[in-house]
């Protein structure tokens, strides 16, 4: 199959030039295309530009210490990390000491107490044994003194320095209630405030939204204190703080559930609780020195023991015995602080108070895991559970497994391993990215560590058990392997013990003089009594530093050789003040076990991250796909407007033409593509500058951006070709599209929620909406993007599909336009359209025939024979005229030879398009069309009309053939205008002329000259006389004038079948054969008349070859038919029939008679006198008024109910046959937001709830780094051995140091980009689990290797491992995530889709309003009587009941998926309630501005695009406000937008649709922490409501004031200075009743309508019309006349009220309303012509509606289409409707446009009768048309216009007389002698004007002139130049034409013997009144006016 048989590339770069000029000539929608894309792209560069991308440097994170490291330290290192700041890695820390804080100190002082019994004993039992000296003692005389001294010793120097740091207003006791004493406490904790509120306004308000809750009771009454309680209290009065309470009760008194308890799992959790025990010790140390100090300023004794204490340490003793080696001076400074300082008072009792909120009674037993979740989820509703641990069965031999179970809020997902897409940037967010964190990796640690301390505790007393059965063996019981621990400890000790003793045995003397000395008690002598401890206290020196082995050669992985463990001096053993006070030391246990894992120290340790740059803005986009949005909201108007463009050309006609003559198949949609490819690469190019310009791009190639756009772009035009396939109307079509286009993005969805989850095949069949391919394939980009990588050609089509998203993306695009185009493609051709074209069947055919019907069978769906058995062939050169009855088959058989419809049966043959032997195309055999209404494309101008079309249809020589065809147009001007600025007349030349363009052999005219004038009509017949040469013409006419002057062979056509077909010769045979005499006789006795006939029938009967026959008419007419029968009609010898006439004549016994040939009407009514007796128009009978016509006022007038239930059922019966309007408006807004809600709750299946064992192999293939065996206990080395045991199998890199490992980490980073995860470094006892938060469980895998690695080195056997599970727990409805929120915040998205929904509602409305106002619908219920509240009234219920299904609609849709934000609490009636008052603004809006527009397509396209540009654009001002805004100023800027805003309703609803679901979230989200924010709908939405009232309410006003048209009538009135008169006025009933016989009276009083001075001109200043006056009189027929664009229609206008006259006054006389028959169909088009009919009547008030159907049908040969649709009625039977309904009712005056247009004779007769039958009762007609030459008989009076001015009034017989008189001569051409007839008849008739020069014959018009008419002239014509006068009805003047004769039988036997000379055959007939309307138009230049004459110039 050849290309070029389906594309031509000069049509389609003729259809590109056309769609260029209309984009240019609709300049607003232009604009709108492309600056509403450009505004919503520069929403995003705006935003950019206030969030800017940071440069970060390289970041050492802080190091964080688990618990076992102790418990103080552990909560500073998390507490003051709580921001993960960064700090500068040039100078590595290993770990984080917080030293610049000065409570950092006082922490490791406290916590040296809490990890010394002794010393912590001191403390806790001095409240109760108050003895200080023994506390003090104890204190100073400890090992860990000299620890404490230094640290007291920095805390004193900082104290001046914290009063500097808070304030002088730092109250500690206002800690929670005050945010900032609570911010100024970090600078004491952590040497830097603690964060506050800082964020932007719209998160403030947010925050701090007020909370109808307060505290929550409940919580109150389970805190144990009163402090407690208060605490609650301070802490909870903000939003922020109630936030924090729900974060900090379960690390306060959580409760850890585990299970299943037995001895094993209870062991372990008892080692595990450790931390909590040391919670609860810290409780009761802080408990104690608070009660100390409250006794101090309480109890005297206490206090002077406490004062006696300070004494004592003054003392020489005490300084003597301390050596120097204790700081009294220290000492009594903190003991002085202590006692008179209220601060250090307060603080203490802070402290001890907030730690009595501790709880540290923490795990519970429960049975079994189904237990545990139960528990928990109890627990959890009271905000006491923490975490779960469920100890599971061992599933392999040494392996201890156990699952943490932690609600989903405190742990990562565990769907995935890892970031999926790596963006630049630590993952550093302790809020969002370090879950673990949370309580997760502590628990996890603490039971490792239990683990590791019950498997050592089981072997060692295997061991024993061991030891005592079998004495000589070891290393038995528990199948350990390895000794349980030796003595070398214990005999240390003992050494140490004798070699101090020795030291004091000279010492004992002291004793007794110490006692004497002091005040101190024997007893406290005594315990001094172990001499080691005496020693050891007077020994008291410095600890001297362990010696350590600086930089010992590590050994590598590989060495064999084996080193001793570094030697260590041991501490002198301490002085103890345990020993002191309790009586000397107790030797340690042999049998305790000793745990080498409690010595070491553990860190957590997040990855340095290198400098790179921070692009917060840029990942929001990537996360809310905010660039993809953008596109679809930009593309709105693109996609729309290219839909309604595309169907539009189907829709009016324009594509059918065009394939018609010749356009290819696809070139329309090739072009329109290609239009469409240029408007959105033009929108393309748009936003990438605006992306690259801001920022938003940086790295991807502008050209591949650019070209994957393009993919896009073809893929969108796929996808509206397909939707403009489904749709026939452009209104629904267009917005239905926008719809269906934004539905497509909603698959995206799944992507979104289940990309982690969602297999090939779903992301495949996802990928099938090319929206969701594009999304994804643009969420590759900006990944990319993100990663400052480039998406470029090499990028996009890397790797595989599954991989590469990009790739994957682009290849779904082009399989999805593939896919699009075929559904498309294989709809148009599945389903038969007007543009649906067949190959019509070529042929060679002979060159003398332009094509042929043989034998052709049409029928139709309904089994309707439309033709039957035609067989036709139409030749070249020839004019073919099809002539019929509407309906009788003329279009099928067009449609046949344009290919529309196929034959059932027979053929339908056209000449060959292409030479048989040189194979090259004849452009010649295309066809010319000229269809029956004027399709054209109103933007273009004639020439460019005539430019496209010469393109369709030729391939070369364009530009001589346009300007040909010009030349023979003789527009002038009027080329260079548009199609909507040409009058009628014009239009149909130019549809003509494109029929001819091109030389087409077959051209096929369908009423070439309908609704033009005369004169255009006889302009339009010479152009077809002078295209015709060569071709065969097709024309089918209703005007048989037309036909008879312009057709070669007529064909008459009935009920599809030829029943007559004549030749030009049988027809010119016919026309001159016969000739017809018609008398109008004297009023004569019958035997007078008899013998007129018999005399004239004895002259006849003398003729030979003659057959005559005559006629009775009424009212005294007589008429003869003379036919010849002879060869040659010239030997009739008629010169003695009318002599004998003349005589006749002279004795007034004839008063006229008037002769004429045979014509095609007399022909024409033969044919159909079997359907209807042809009777010439003439005097009526006088009927009896029927139904229809009752012109007798009733005695009532419908009720209001009457009307309203009248014009309610019309729209009930439009809507419900209007299925396709509905769906738009109903379902289709239903159907999107069911699949928009249906996407809206796909969710993560399980999300969180997926088991994960923390393995490495988690990440295989991953790098890993750890520090090589070094320094460091033998312990320590197994340990770092069973680590490294994994790295022959692993990536492994080896450091010699954390610093060396940190050092690697930064410079690598780019190198091990998503291969690296976690590591582990040591130094002696300080062990660093390193992990990259990317990997999201990196930390809690390398914490579970190096606490197995630990188990087995304290248990010394490899085979052990501890296998660690997390399996997160979801307890909560919903819970609190990042996933979640966002959620939330896309359910709050179904607001923009609810507003996307009403828009299409509101829109659709215009449909039905802007159709009837158009077609005139609405004018015609205005002049029956329908008030404007009447009408509006039903109007707007109607359009608000459709509104309310609509919100029914939606509120089943809500309720059906119950998603919470539409449902819950009070939000559905909010909805609604917006919803209904949205309704009550908007439909008058849409009322009001639907007057902009008269096509309905573009109003409903245009005002859907409106609604949703002016929501999303006043939203995108305020969102802007909000994140933007840092000020007050703006914030009340952003408030007083908003405010105004409001008026409009668009807004209105999209902010309140926001504001509910912003209250709804944000209520969802605070309500976990018992803050209740939520706030009544009402309180809400009051200003929108107020202002959606108010602006309704103002719509209605203003709709009012415009239909009322009181502007411009205010206007007129002070223009004019006098009120104009445009009024009905009553006239007495005896008036009515005097003028009530039929007869017309020319006085006042019988007036009906007075018009006066009438003008009316348009602000560009043209005078449409000028000073026209005239009357019309009761019972009177009143013709208007004129050329098109004489202002005939705007007359009509202002009389009907449509417009307002610029001057001038018109009134009615008349108690009744008028009706009005405009010149185009007013009637609905969906309904039967039975409903018309009761509907009219009813408004028109009929009495008996059954009778009014039956006459009314019966009448106008309707019955047949009784329940047919009036779109289905024939162009001639909708036109009888209309004049029937027009006809209804009693109203005296019918106004009628035009009103047989388009109707045959036959059915126009009716029509001619009807408006008679209105004469005879009474009522008046203002009527014009084209067909003059037929209304002259109705018309009592006719008044002639030209250029808006009126140029005469008087009867049709003065005119006639005056101008007419005048005979169409036809002349038959024999043997080709045209150029010397012309001269002879020029000659011989003294012919003025132009001969009309047909085919085969000559025309010419001559006058008769009676002689004694010639004498009246002198002195009273006025001559003028050009010898032409003006015509003056009361001087009786006359125009100057020249006569030819003074009679018409003079005139016939001058023309009977020139053709007897010439051999030529003629026929003759009168003009009727139209070739006196040409007269009078030709003959008149002078401006004229006044009522009735034209006056005289001098």
């Amino acid at each position: 199959m050849k290309l070029s048989k389906h594309v031509d590339w000069l049509q389609i770069r003729a259809l590109l030039k056309k769609d260029y000029l209309a984009r240019i000539r609709q300049p607003w929608m232009t604009i709108v295309q492309y600056v509403w894309p450009c505004l919503i792209f520069l929403s995003l560069y705006v935003l950019r530009n206030r969030f800017q991308a940071k440069q970060i440097g390289e970041c050492q994170f802080p190091t964080r210490q688990l618990q076992s490291n102790g418990i103080l330290p552990f909560f500073q290192s998390y507490v003051c990390t709580i921001e993960n700041d960064c700090s500068d890695p040039k100078k590595f820390e290993e770990t984080t000491d917080f030293a610049v804080a000065p409570v950092t100190p006082l922490l490791n002082i406290v916590q040296i107490f809490l990890d010394t019994p002794a010393l912590y004993d001191s403390v806790t039992k001095l409240p109760k044994d108050k003895n200080f000296i023994g506390a003090v003692t104890t204190i100073v005389t400890n090992g860990r003194f000299k620890e404490i001294e230094g640290n007291a010793d920095k805390l004193v120097r900082m104290v001046p320095e914290i009063q500097k740091m808070v304030g002088d207003d730092f109250n500690i006791e206002n800690l929670f209630a005050d945010d900032r004493t609570f911010s100024n406490s970090g600078k004491i904790l952590c040497g830097k405030p603690f964060p506050r509120s800082d964020n932007i306004r719209f998160i403030n308000n947010v925050l701090y939204s007020h909370d109808f809750n307060g505290a929550d009771p409940d919580e109150i009454a389970v805190m144990p204190t009163a402090y407690c309680k208060q605490l609650y209290r301070d802490v909870t009065n903000t939003n922020n703080g109630k936030i924090t309470w729900k974060q900090l009760k379960p690390i306060l008194q959580g409760k850890i559930l585990y299970g299943p308890p037995s001895e094993r799992n209870d062991e372990i959790i008892k080692f595990a609780n450790q931390t909590f025990v040391d919670m609860g010790r810290l409780r009761d140390f802080f408990k104690a020195l608070n009660t100390t100090i409250r006794l101090l300023h309480t109890d005297a004794s206490f206090r002077d023991s406490f004062e006696g204490l300070i004494e004592l340490a003054k003392s020489p003793l005490v300084q003597m015995i301390a050596g120097g080696n204790v700081n009294i001076d220290l000492i009594e400074s903190m003991l002085n602080g202590i006692l008179n300082d209220e601060t250090v008072a307060k603080t203490l009792e802070t402290i001890a108070s907030i730690f009595e909120c501790f709880s540290s009674d923490r795990f519970i037993a429960v049975p079994s895991e189904a237990a545990l979740e139960d528990e928990a989820f109890k627990l959890n509703q009271k905000k006491l559970f923490f975490a779960g641990l469920v100890f599971e069965n061992s599933t392999m031999p040494g392996e201890i497994p156990y699952k943490i179970r932690m609600r989903t809020d405190d742990t990562p997902v565990t769907v995935e391993n890892r970031n999926r897409f790596w963006f630049p940037g630590p993952e550093a967010s302790f809020e969002l990215d370090m879950r673990y964190h949370r309580g997760f990796v502590e628990i996890q640690h603490a039971v490792d560590v239990g683990i590791i301390k019950f498997m050592k505790q089981e072997m060692a007393k295997a061991e024993k058990v061991a030891v005592q059965d079998t004495p000589s063996s070891s290393g038995l019981g528990l199948g350990f392997g390895d000794d349980f621990g030796s003595s070398e400890d214990e005999d240390e000790e003992d050494e140490t013990t004798t070699a101090a003793g020795s030291t004091t045995e000279n010492l004992d003397s002291l004793y007794s003089d110490l006692s004497k000395k002091i005040n101190i008690s024997s007893s406290d002598l005594n315990r001094f009594s172990n001499k080691s401890s005496l020693d050891d206290y007077l020994d008291f020196k410095d600890d001297e530093e362990e010696i350590e082995l600086d930089e010992e050669d590590p050994l590598t992985l590989n060495s064999t050789s084996t080193t001793s463990a570094p030697s260590r001096r041991k501490r002198a053993p301490q002085f103890s003040l345990l020993d002191l006070f309790l009586g000397g030391g107790s030797k340690k246990k042999t049998d305790e076990v000793t745990y080498n894992v409690a010595k070491e120290k553990f860190y957590t340790k997040q990855f340095p991250y290198p400098a790179y740059t921070r692009d917060d803005f840029k990942k929001g986009l990537y996360l809310a796909q905010s660039i993809q949005m953008t596109f679809f909201i930009a593309l709105i108007v693109h996609v729309s407007s290219s839909v309604r463009q595309k169907i539009w050309m189907k829709e009016s006609g324009n594509i059918m033409l065009m394939r018609s003559m010749g356009l290819k198949s696809t070139s329309d949609s090739i072009s329109w593509a290609i239009t469409t490819l240029i408007e959105l690469s033009i929108v393309f190019v748009l936003g990438l500058a605006i992306f690259y310009s801001g920022g938003i791009l940086l790295h991807s190639s502008r050209i591949f951006l650019f070209a994957y756009q393009l993919v896009f772009g073809l893929c969108l035009i796929a996808f509206c070709y397909m939707c403009s396939m489904f749709f026939q109307s452009a209104s629904i079509g267009s917005v239905s599209t926008v719809i269906l286009f934004l539905t497509t993005f909603l698959p995206y969805i799944i992507i979104i929620s289940l990309g982690a989850t969602l297999s090939f095949a779903s992301k495949f069949f996802a990928s099938l909406s090319f929206s969701t391919a594009f999304c994804y394939a643009w969420r590759h980009i900006m990944r990319l993007e993100l990663q400052h990588h480039s998406a470029n050609f090499m990028s996009a089509f890397a790797g595989s599909i599954e991989e590469n998203d990009l790739k994957f993306g682009i290849l779904m695009m082009l399989l999805d336009a593939v896919i699009y185009f075929l559904v498309g493609l294989m709809y148009e051709k599945l389903t038969h359209e007007d543009t649906t074209f067949y190959n019509v069947n070529r042929t060679k055919l002979d060159k003398s025939i332009g094509a042929e019907l043989l034998n052709v069978d049409v029928i139709y769906e309904n089994n309707k024979k439309a033709l039957d058995n035609v067989s036709i062939t139409f030749k070249r050169d020839e004019v073919t005229c099809l002539l019929g009855r509407n309906g009788a088959g003329k279009s099928t058989i067009i449609k046949l030879l344009t290919g529309q419809i196929l034959p059932v049966v027979g053929d339908v043959h056209l000449p060959l398009d292409y030479d048989l032997i040189s194979g090259l195309r004849n452009n010649a055999e295309r066809i010319g069309l000229c269809s029956q209404s004027d399709i054209l494309i109103p933007n273009l101008t004639a020439k460019e009309h005539l430019q496209l079309y010469a393109r369709i249809k030729l391939t070369k020589g364009f530009e001589t053939e346009v300007q040909r065809t010009l030349d023979n147009l003789k527009m002038g001007k009027y080329k260079h205008y548009r199609a909507s600025e040409l009058s009628g007349g014009f239009k149909r030349r130019l549809c003509i002329a494109i029929a001819f363009l091109g030389s087409p052999n077959l051209v096929i005219l369908d009423e070439p000259c309908s609704s033009v004038d005369t004169k255009a009509r006889k302009y339009i017949w010479e152009l077809i006389q002078t295209l015709r040469k060569d071709r065969a013409v097709i024309l089918a006419t209703h005007h048989l004038d037309e036909a008879e002057s312009l057709s070669d062979k007529v064909v008459v056509l009935e009920n599809g079948k030829a029943i007559l077909e004549e030749s030009h010769e049988e027809l010119k045979n016919r026309f001159t054969n016969t000739l017809y005499i018609d008398m109008t006789l004297k009023s004569l006795t019958e035997g007078d008349r008899s013998s007129i006939i018999s005399e004239l029938n004895k002259n006849l009967d003398q003729q030979t070859n003659l057959r005559y026959g005559v006629s009775k008419l009424p009212k005294n007419k007589l008429q003869y038919k003379l036919t010849y029968t002879g060869a040659n009609s010239l030997d009739i010898d008629l010169q003695s029939l009318f002599d004998q006439l003349n005589q006749f004549q002279d004795k007034k016994l004839i008063l006229s008679y008037d002769i004429k040939n045979e014509n095609l009407m007399n022909i024409f009514s033969v044919v159909n006198s079997s359907e209807i007796p042809r009777e010439e128009i003439g005097e009526p009978d006088i009927v009896s008024a029927n139904g229809h016509h009752d012109s007798k006022p009733t005695k009532y007038t419908p009720s209001t109910f009457q009307i309203l239930s009248s014009l309610f059922k019309k729209r009930f019966l439009h809507f419900r046959r209007n299925y396709r309007l509905l769906i738009c408006i109903l379902v289709l807004p239903a159907l999107f937001e069911i699949i928009a809600m249906f996407f809206m709750t796909i969710r993560p299946p399980g999300e969180y709830d997926k088991i994960l064992e923390f393995s490495p192999d988690l990440y295989r293939g991953a790098a890993e780094f750890y520090t090589r065996l070094g320094n460091g206990t033998d312990f320590q080395r197994e340990a770092t051995s069973s680590i490294l045991d994994r790295c022959p199998e692993a990536d492994c890199y080896l450091f010699n140091s954390s610093e060396e490992a940190f050092n690697w980490l930064l410079q690598t980073n780019d190198q091990f980009s998503e291969r690296r995860y976690g590591g582990l470094t040591s130094r002696k006892e300080k062990h660093f689990i390193w992990y990259n938060n990317k990997g999201y469980h990196s930390m809690p895998i390398w914490l579970n290797m190096l606490d197995s690695a630990l188990l087995k080195a304290e248990l010394e056997n490899g085979s052990y491992s501890i296998r660690t599970i997390n399996h997160p727990l979801k307890i909560e409805q919903d819970e609190l995530t990042l996933s979640s929120i966002l959620q939330q915040v896309a359910d709050a998205g179904i607001s923009l889709i609810l507003l996307l929904a009403f828009s299409l509602v509101v829109a659709g409305a215009s449909v039905y309003i802007v159709n009837e106002r158009v077609r005139g619908e609405k004018r015609q219920q205005r002049l029956a009587g329908i008030k404007f509240k009447y009408y509006w009234g039903v109007t707007y219920l109607w359009d608000a009941m459709i509104f309310l299904v609509a919100i029914a609609l939606a509120v089943i849709v809500f309720k059906i998926f119950a998603i919470p934000a539409y449902v819950d609490k009070q939000q559905l009636g909010g909805i609604v309630l917006l919803l209904l008052f949205y309704g009550f603004a908007s439909i008058p809006a849409i009322h009001l501005f639907e007057k902009l527009f008269n096509d309905a397509s573009f109003a409903n396209m245009s005002l859907f695009c409106l609604n949703v540009i002016t929501a999303l654009g006043t939203l995108t001002i305020i969102i802007l406000f909000d994140i933007l805004g840092e000020s007050e100023t703006s914030e009340h800027v952003r408030n007083l937008l908003n405010r105004v805003f409001l008026i409009l309703p668009q807004h209105a609803l999209a902010d309140g649709l926001i504001e509910l679901s912003k209250n709804y979230i944000q209520a969802e989200i605070f309500k976990r922490y018992y803050i209740d924010t939520y706030k009544s709908p009402m309180d809400i939405l009051e200003p929108h409501i107020i202002g959606l009232v108010f602006m309704g309410v103002i719509f209605m006003i203003l709709n009012c004031v415009v239909e009322k048209k009181i502007l411009p009538k205010f206007f007129l009135e002070v223009e004019e200075g006098e009120a104009p008169v445009y009024e009905l006025k009553t006239i007495h009933s005896e008036e009515i009743m005097a003028n009530g016989n039929g007869k017309k009276k020319f006085i006042t009083a019988d007036q009906i309508l007075s018009v006066d001075h009438l003008s009316k001109h348009y602000r560009q200043g043209e005078n449409v019309v000028s000073d026209v006056s005239f009357k019309i009189h009761y019972g009177e027929c009143f013709g208007l006349l004129g050329t098109n664009g004489a202002g005939k229609s705007t007359i009509f206008s202002i009389l009907s009220g449509d417009q307002l006259q610029s001057s001038g006054s018109y009134c009615f006389f008349t108690t009744a309303h008028l009706s009005y028959c405009p010149q185009s169909s007013f009637l609905d088009p969906l309904l039967t012509v039975e409903e018309v009919i009761e509907f009219y009547g009813k408004l028109r008030n009929v009495e008996n509606i059954d009778k009014l159907v039956f006459e009314t049908l019966r009448e106008y040969h309707l019955e047949p289409y009784k329940r047919i649709l009036v779109k289905n009625l024939s162009g001639g039977n909708r036109r009888k409707l209309c004049v029937a309904v027009s006809c209804f009712g009693n109203t005296d005056i019918v106004l009628m446009d035009e009103p047989t247009s388009d109707m045959d004779p036959v059915t126009r007769a009716i029509v001619y009768r009807t408006i008679e039958r209105l004469n005879s009762q009474n009522r008046s007609i203002l009527l014009t048309s084209h067909s003059i030459s037929e209304i002259d008989h109705i018309c009592q009076r006719i008044a002639i216009l030209k250029d808006g001015r009126l140029l005469t009034v008087d009867t049709p017989e003065s005119l006639t007389q005056r101008y007419g008189n005048n005979y169409l001569i036809t002349i038959y051409l024999e043997d080709n002698r045209e150029v010397d007839l012309v001269r002879s008849i020029k000659r011989e008739f003294n012919v003025s004007q132009e001969l009309v020069q047909n085919k085969n014959s000559l025309q010419f018009v001559a006058k008769v002139q009676p002689a004694e008419r010639a004498v009246q002239t002198t002195g009273v014509e006025k001559l003028h130049k050009k010898s032409q006068v003006t015509i003056n009805l009361n001087n009786n003047t006359i125009d100057s034409s020249p006569a030819l004769a003074s009679s018409i039988s003079a005139l016939v036997v001058k023309l009977h013997q020139f053709a007897q000379t010439n051999r030529l055959r003629y026929t003759v007939a009168r003009c009727l009144l139209d070739q006196v309307f040409e007269d009078i138009l030709h003959n008149h230049e002078e401006e004229h006016s006044n009522e009735a004459f034209v006056e005289n110039s001098e």
